[in-house]
C-alpha cells in the first residue's frame, strides 16, 4: 500500500492492460472506513496502458481507487493510505533532508511512546481549524511497513539455519 498526504492533491497512475487511448475509463474513489463513495469522474489517458486519477484525501483513511475501462468491461483497483504530513515534513535535527527509513522508525517509536504515556492527543480543534494525527494502529502499521523495507534492503527478514547430523 502506498502512503499519500491528507489534504494534499494526489495523482494516481494506474495501468489497465490492453487499454487504448480511445477507451472510456471512469474512476471511483471510496473511503475504506465506511465504504462510502468519496469522488468519481473520468480518468485521463497518460500513455500506453496508463490512466491517471487526481483527488485530494480530506481525512486520514485508506482510499480505494477503482478504474473501470467500460470499453473492455474490466475494473482495476489500488489502495492508498492517507497520513498526516506533520511528522514527516519537519526536518530532523534542523537539517533540510529527507529522513531515512531508520530515522522515520525512531520518530514513529517516539510518537507511539508519547501517545502511550498520554502525552499526546489524537486530534484537536483551534479557531475552526482541525488537526488530526495518525491513530496508534496507523503508527504501528507504518512502523511494520518500514521494518519490512529495512529487512528487504538487508537481504530479507528471515534467517535460516541448517543443522547437519555429524554422524
Amino acid at each position: 500500500m502506498d502512503y499519500i498526504i491528507a489534504n494534499q492533491s494526489f495523482t494516481a497512475v494506474l495501468n489497465i492492460p490492453e487499454s487504448k487511448s480511445a477507451d472510456t475509463v471512469t474512476y471511483k474513489v471510496y473511503k475504506a472506513s465506511n465504504s462510502s463513495l468519496f469522488v468519481q469522474g473520468n480518468a485521463l489517458y497518460v500513455a500506453g496502458i496508463s490512466w491517471k486519477v487526481t483527488f485530494t484525501p480530506n481525512v486520514l483513511d485508506t482510499y480505494i481507487v477503482e478504474v473501470n475501462d467500460e470499453t473492455l468491461d474490466v475494473v482495476y483497483s489500488a489502495n492508498f493510505q492517507a497520513i498526516s504530513s506533520t511528522g514527516i515534513s519537519q526536518p530532523i535535527g534542523g537539517e533540510e533532508t529527507t529522513p531515512t527509513t531508520n530515522e522515520l522508525i525512531e520518530l514513529i517509536d517516539k510518537a507511539i511512546g508519547t501517545r502511550l504515556r498520554g502525552g499526546a492527543v489524537q486530534s484537536y480543534s483551534i479557531g475552526g481549524r482541525n488537526l488530526q494525527y495518525m491513530t496508534l494502529s496507523e503508527l504501528r502499521n507504518l512502523r511494520a511497513d518500514l521494518g519490512k523495507q529495512i529487512a528487504a534492503q538487508n537481504g530479507g527478514g528471515r534467517n535460516y539455519a541448517k543443522f547437519v547430523d555429524p554422524d
